[in-house]
């Protein structure tokens, strides 16, 4: 019998005891799980994604927008135009 392949993430930092390096991932009955081997702390990485996901979804976005015909001339170019 084959138990379960854990990886660990390098640079990742634990959410709850804040240590570096200490986070594996692994996967279990088609689900994926992220684990501190240091604090014990575990969290499904599909609820993370959808945290994450409305995160992104409530960020505001400005958009500026610029005359092309004056980007990267110089100003005596542009003076002329």
């Amino acid at each position: 019998m084959t138990g379960i392949k854990k990886r660990f993430v390098a640079g990742a930092i634990c959410p709850a005891c804040s240590k570096m390096d200490k986070i594996v991932t692994y996967d279990d009955e088609n689900e994926s799980y992220r684990e501190c081997v240091s604090c014990g702390f575990v969290e499904k990485l599909s609820s993370m994604m959808e945290k994450a996901k409305e995160k992104v979804e409530s960020i505001p976005v400005n958009i500026v927008t610029h005359p092309v015909n004056n980007i990267g001339k110089k100003k005596k170019d542009a003076d002329e135009s």
